[in-house]
């Protein structure tokens, strides 16, 4: 029997644990490993996205940004990840996406979906905190962060001044180290280790327990087998009163 629970989204909620809610994914990029190029026009995007409504999508995810193996990201001065901002000389690795190109790809999709479909659940995919104030603005109620708050130390915050939902997720090192990085050995515990519990519960007061929710795996930068492995994590979330 699985645990029931609201997921506060702003001004409504998610009912979790019920049934299993789908998320359609929308990368309107040139360059994802799935459907990058497809939508990068506004009208072929919304189109796309009523049609994953229509086919029974409860959420529709819709990035600006890959952060496919390979790709450089845009991380602020100040993360916790320890990083510079300056990460696009890596060998490979290409320049990252800055906030501006990446608000002009989302917010015209995001904008037009709400008026065609304003019952639609739309979460922004960022993890640059400016993109996700004006995401929400725009009409998105969940923020999905792929770096789980590390990359923007502004992020927790500007989630909780939000007030809207917000998805972590846990990421090993970044895009463009991923072919470089050393075996994990034991990733179930690579990744409870990474997630520091105790820092995420501080996470967890400042957005507001029924707001967060954890996904223990990036499957992009994660075998198969390792990706069933991760989910093993979300036992131990769970007794922790995370949101997995």
């Amino acid at each position: 029997m699985r645990t029931v629970f609201q997921l506060s989204i702003g001004s409504r909620a998610l009912e979790l644990g019920k049934r299993t809610l789908i998320m359609g994914v929308l990368n309107v990029t040139p360059d994802s490993f799935s459907d990058g190029g497809l939508y990068l026009d506004k009208e072929q995007a919304v189109q796309h996205a009523q049609h994953l409504v229509d086919e029974g999508a409860d959420i529709i995810d819709i990035g600006g940004e890959s952060t496919r193996p390979g790709v450089a990201v845009d991380i602020a001065e100040g993360s916790k990840s320890g990083e510079s901002k300056a990460v696009a000389n890596s060998a490979g690795a290409k320049i990252a996406v800055n906030v501006q190109v990446e608000l002009e790809r989302v917010l015209p999709v995001i904008a037009a979906l709400k008026k065609k479909r304003p019952d639609a659940v739309i979460s922004i995919d960022t993890y640059k905190a400016s993109v996700a104030r004006a995401a929400v603005s725009a009409g998105a109620e969940i923020v999905n962060d792929v770096s789980g708050f590390r990359w923007d130390p502004q992020m927790a915050k500007t989630v909780a001044d939000l007030k809207c939902g917000a998805i972590l997720m846990h990421m090993r090192g970044r895009p463009e180290e991923w072919r470089t990085l050393p075996p994990p050995g034991d990733i179930v515990l690579l990744v409870k280790r990474e997630l520091k519990i105790g820092q995420s519960r501080r996470c967890w007061r400042e957005c507001g327990g029924n707001a967060l929710c954890w996904i223990p795996v990036s499957a992009s930068e994660k075998a198969s087998t390792k990706t069933i492995l991760c989910w093993r994590v979300s036992a131990n979330c769970r007794r922790r009163d995370f949101r997995c």
